[in-house]
């Protein structure tokens, strides 16, 4: 059974792979984003796909990282009966 998970693990990954180079690829024209008055530089639609998503794993990352370290601690202070 784990041979099968593995097997379709890697066809999920494949097909992510191919869709993102596809999305990449249309995705080539520059555009600047805007929030109130900052403007960054024009960088292809790809790139802040990418950066995003990049920014996103982080972020959860370190919030299941603390969320990991904050049980760990709760369950050290607690004594047995």
């Amino acid at each position: 059974m784990g041979g099968l998970k593995r097997v379709i693990t890697r066809i999920v990954l494949a097909f992510l792979v191919i869709a993102a180079f596809i999305l990449a690829t249309e995705n080539s024209d520059a555009v600047s984003l805007k929030l109130l008055h900052l403007e960054t530089e024009a960088w292809p639609v790809s790139w802040w796909m990418v950066l995003s998503f990049f920014f996103g794993v982080l972020t959860g990352q370190l919030i299941s990282t603390v969320n990991h370290w904050f049980a760990r601690k709760s369950d050290d202070t607690k004594t047995p009966g």
